[in-house]
């Protein structure tokens, strides 16, 4: 009798240890708020990022083949930069998202516009046994419709907006229609070094809700 009493003590006891470890096992598991599983929103690539794919790749298919052209310029090559290469540029380059490009060095520096650009890139492109685009990052930023005002959009376009237009002209889109800024971002990458640059759209681009690019 004693026996079975002692068994079952024990069995009780074993029970509620167990329980105890369970009640800790599961307070320690218990998921905080903080670290829930990251949430990513891709956008449909048949709809939004069907135009703006097509123009960037046509963009970026003529800045291919000018990084190649640029070798054979020898006053280029020689880390001249000529007030007419840079006129060029500008021109072959507008309405693109490289209108008013920036480009950001190794180290993280933005050396903005094509003159700058330019005289950059005859710094590296002797060196250099290849360069071109080798990946694109678009990142598009919603616009509530609340911040859809003209007011909002030349502050948020204020660098770039001085370049186009004067103060007193309207602007070129209807803010009502815009509903993402895009912030295009295209990876250089040459050899023989290993940390690739950036070049790309000095103010974000604004896209217009019937899916035409606006650059």
């Amino acid at each position: 009798m004693n026996v079975k009493r002692a068994s079952l003590g024990g069995a009780v006891f074993v029970l509620a240890v167990s329980a105890c470890v369970l009640a800790v096992a599961t307070a320690q598991v218990r998921p905080k708020p903080a670290k829930l599983c990251p949430i990513t929103f891709h956008l449909d690539p048949s709809t939004l990022q069907a135009g703006y794919a097509r123009q960037i790749e046509m963009t970026n298919a003529r800045l291919a083949q000018d990084l190649v052209t640029l070798r054979s310029n020898l006053a280029f090559m020689s880390g001249k930069v000529s007030a007419e290469l840079v006129s060029g540029f500008e021109h072959d380059y507008r309405g693109t998202y490289l209108a008013f490009p920036v480009l950001w060095d190794e180290k993280g520096v933005a050396h903005t516009g094509w003159g700058e650009v330019l005289t950059y890139l005859a710094t590296i492109l002797p060196k250099a046994t290849f360069i071109q685009p080798q990946a694109v990052n678009v990142y598009m930023e919603y616009i509530p419709l609340r911040d859809r005002t003209e007011a909002k959009f030349r502050e948020r376009l204020a660098s770039t907006l001085a370049k186009r237009i004067k103060s007193s002209d309207p602007l070129w889109f209807r803010p009502g229609d815009i509903d993402f800024l895009a912030s295009i971002r295209t990876v250089l990458a040459y050899a023989p070094y290993d940390d690739p640059i950036e070049l790309g759209n000095e103010d974000p681009s604004p896209h217009q809700n019937l899916c035409d690019p606006i650059f």
